[in-house]
C-alpha cells in the first residue's frame, strides 16, 4: 500500500537534522540540545514530518481510487452478512479504535524513544476518547436542529485534550499561553459559523444514506473553500490596509500555536478568512452531501491550529484518508497552515491542496516593502 500511494525513500535521521539545523519547532529545539550531549538515540527520534512531501494531483487522486475500492469491499462485507450484522456506523468505530494504534505506532519511530513512547501513548487515549465521543454522543445526538452545536463540541474537546497533553508531554521550558482579544466584536465570526450552520441543518436530509462514494462530497467544496480562503489570506498578507488587521493573528508564532488562535484575530479579518463557510455550506447542499461531511471538515479545520496536530488523527469518520497519508509519508490536512504559523509566510491556502504561484499569478508578487518592511523581515509575512 505504501508502494502504491507513492512513498518514497526517506533520509536518515542525521540528513534532516544537517538540512533544519536552526528550526525552531519544540521538538527540534528538544533534539538539538541533546544531540550536543552526544544522544544518538534522540537524534534518531528527529520527527520526520519535515521531510514529508505535499500533497500533489497524482497522489490525491490514488488516494481517492484506492478509498473508494476499500469503502466499496467494505459495503460488500457488510451487506454480505459475513460477520453478522454489522452497521456502517459500527464498523468505524471498531476499526478506528484497532487500526489508529497500529498505524501510530510505526508513525512515531516505533516508539525508539522514551519521548515517542510518551506521544503515542496519550495520542492512542485521546483517539479513543475522540472516538467514543464522535460515534457515540455526536453522531447520535446533534442532528436536526441540535446539528449547530458540534462545532462548539468539537473546539471545546480538541482545546482541553490539548491542553492535558501539554501537561503530559511538555518539557520545563515549554509554555502554554492563551491570548485573547479583549474586543468583543473580534467574536463575531462565531454567531456567523453558527449561522451558517444552522441554516445548512434545514435543508439537510439526515436520512441519507453513507455510500461509498459520499467522502468525495467533502473534496469538492473543501477544494472551493481552500481556495477562497487561500485567496483572502493572500490578500491579507499582502495588502498593507489588511495585513495591518492580519499581523495581531500572527502573533500566535508556531511554537506558541494552539487552539485558542483560531479566535484570535481582528473583526473584519477573522470574518473574511471564515466566510468561506458559506461557499462550502451551499456546496455541500447542492451535492445532497452526508451530514458527516461537514462534521469532518469543520473538525480538521480546528486541528489546523492545534500544538499537535501532527499527533491525532485530523479526521474520523473519514480517518483511513488520514492514514494513507500517514503510510505515505505525506504531508497531512492539517499541517500546511502549521507551517504556515512557522515560516511566517507562504503556504496560504488552509489545507494545500492550492499551491501559492496560483495566488502569485492572480495577485502578483508580495512586495515587503509596501508593508514597510524591510529585507531582514521578511518572515514576518
Amino acid at each position: 500500500l505504501q508502494k502504491s500511494l507513492g512513498k518514497t525513500t526517506t533520509t536518515s535521521s542525521s540528513s534532516q537534522l544537517k538540512k533544519f539545523p536552526n528550526c525552531d519547532c519544540t521538538y527540534c529545539g528538544k533534539t538539538s540540545s541533546r544531540i550536543k550531549m552526544g544522544s544518538v538515540t534522540q537524534a534518531d527520534a528527529h520527527p520526520s514530518y519535515h521531510s514529508r512531501e505535499k500533497q500533489t494531483v497524482p497522489f490525491v487522486l490514488a488516494k481517492c481510487l484506492v478509498y473508494i475500492v476499500y469503502n466499496y469491499a467494505v459495503d460488500f462485507v457488510l451487506q454480505s452478512g459475513v460477520f453478522g450484522e454489522i452497521a456502517l456506523d459500527d464498523y468505524k468505530f471498531y476499526s478506528f479504535l484497532l487500526f489508529t494504534p497500529v498505524v501510530k505506532y510505526f508513525y512515531f519511530n516505533k516508539l525508539e524513544t522514551t519521548h515517542d513512547k510518551k506521544v503515542f501513548a496519550f495520542s492512542v487515549f485521546q483517539d479513543t476518547l475522540i472516538s467514543f465521543y464522535y460515534f457515540k454522543y455526536i453522531l447520535v445526538s446533534t442532528n436536526n436542529l441540535w446539528y449547530v452545536i458540534f462545532p462548539l463540541n468539537h473546539g471545546g474537546m480538541i482545546a482541553l485534550l490539548e491542553y492535558l497533553q501539554f501537561k503530559f508531554l511538555a518539557e520545563p521550558d515549554e509554555h502554554y499561553q492563551v491570548k485573547l482579544s479583549t474586543n468583543p466584536f473580534d467574536f463575531v465570526h462565531v454567531p456567523m459559523i453558527a449561522l451558517a450552520i444552522f441554516l445548512y441543518s434545514l435543508v439537510l436530509d439526515f436520512d441519507t444514506p453513507m455510500k461509498p462514494t459520499s467522502f468525495l462530497d467533502m473534496w469538492v467544496p473543501l477544494i472551493a473553500g481552500d481556495f477562497l480562503f487561500g485567496f483572502l489570506h493572500y490578500l491579507s498578507h499582502q495588502r498593507p490596509e489588511l495585513w495591518k488587521l492580519h499581523k495581531k493573528h500572527h502573533e500566535y508564532k508556531a511554537k506558541d500555536l494552539n487552539s485558542f488562535a483560531n479566535f484570535y484575530a481582528e473583526l473584519i479579518d477573522s470574518v473574511s478568512m471564515n466566510s468561506t463557510l458559506f461557499v462550502m455550506c451551499p456546496g455541500l447542499y447542492y451535492l445532497g452531501a452526508h451530514p458527516i461531511v461537514l462534521r469532518e471538515a469543520l473538525y480538521n479545520v480546528f486541528f489546523t491550529h492545534s500544538k499537535y496536530s501532527t499527533h491525532q488523527m485530523g479526521l474520523v469518520y473519514f480517518f483511513e484518508w488520514d492514514v494513507m497519508d500517514m503510510l505515505a509519508d505525506r504531508m497531512r490536512l492539517a499541517e500546511n497552515h502549521y507551517y504556515h504559523h512557522k515560516e511566517g509566510k507562504g503556504r496560504f491556502a488552509a489545507w494545500g491542496y492550492v499551491p501559492d504561484s496560483v495566488y502569485e499569478m492572480l495577485l502578483g508578487p508580495i512586495d515587503p516593502v509596501k508593508l514597510h518592511l524591510d529585507t531582514d523581515n521578511k518572515k514576518a509575512l
